[in-house]
């Protein structure tokens, strides 16, 4: 009866409306504008998820936090560390102190001084424990191999970082920037190449204990989610190292989370890594 009373009232006032109005189609469509708005107003207002982590929502500008270093920033924003000291005036070995002003937003230069190096061909043959395979440079119609580029070293000996099996895979956009590898609490990470420790902190939210690796001036890596770091800033690590201690995630499994970035971009580690055997 309730719902009845509710639809007769309605009908009432659209007979009146097609009345008054010039023709009965405006009429009824303004009536059923009605009926949804009423609903509508039932009902609590929901905010698009979107919203929450919408480009806009970027600062132009961080305050360098205790602990942070340029490398973190530039991670943070997902830019090359190179761009972001150009637009501030840093130059090596790009120092930054606590209070700091740095601009890491809408900067002019963002596409200069990537230029992509040459093509690799990751070896496919099998390897055992933290044996890394070679990177070779891609060779053109004349048989010599490409140049490389700015001085950069185009071969490389990449490892795993730890041998468990992979839980999740890199995706593009936002949803897995890198690639995540199951194990045991404790179990001892292993740096994937020879570099240098640029950020070794918990600064970084989602991250949790995390080491930041500076291979070269493209190429950089992060291990995510330790228990504990071995290694502290400014190290100079050789591939296989150990590094750090597996952790668990807020998961509650131990795992790895494990990131490659050339140029500021994440990249997709199973393009670097060994290929093994059901991965």
């Amino acid at each position: 009866m309730e719902h009845g009373g509710l639809v007769g009232r309605y009908l009432f006032h659209c007979d009146c409306l097609m009345k008054i109005g010039e023709n009965w189609r405006s009429g009824c469509v303004l009536i059923i504008g009605c009926l949804l708005g009423a609903h509508g107003c039932s009902t609590p207002a929901r905010v698009p998820i979107a919203d929450l982590t919408a480009e806009t929502s970027r600062p132009l500008v961080r305050t360098v936090q205790p602990g942070e270093t340029l490398y973190v920033l530039a991670w943070e924003a997902g830019i090359d560390y190179r761009v972001i000291a150009r637009a501030n005036g840093l130059k090596p070995p790009y120092r930054v102190v606590p209070g700091q002003r740095i601009r890491v937003s809408n900067l002019d230069d963002q596409g200069h001084g990537a230029t992509p190096p040459p093509k690799v061909i990751v070896s496919t043959a099998p390897v055992k424990s933290f044996k890394g395979t070679r990177l070779k440079t891609n060779k053109d119609t004349s048989g010599s191999h490409t140049a490389p580029v700015n001085g950069e070293t185009t071969q490389r000996t990449w490892l795993w970082p730890a041998q468990g099996k992979v839980l999740r895979r890199f995706t593009t956009g936002e949803e897995s920037n890198g690639i995540e590898i199951g194990g045991r609490e404790g179990t001892l990470i292993r740096a994937s190449a020879n570099g240098k420790v640029v950020y070794a902190g918990s600064g970084l939210r989602g991250y949790g204990n995390l080491l930041i690796l500076k291979h070269d001036n493209q190429l950089l890596s992060a291990y995510a989610n330790n228990r504990r770091l071995l290694v502290k800033e400014n190290d100079t690590i050789a591939a296989g190292m150990e590094i750090a201690e597996m952790g668990k995630k807020n998961t509650g499994s131990a795992r790895l989370h494990f990131e490659i970035r050339k140029n500021g971009k994440p990249v997709n580690p199973l393009n670097y890594l060994p290929a093994r055997a059901g991965d």
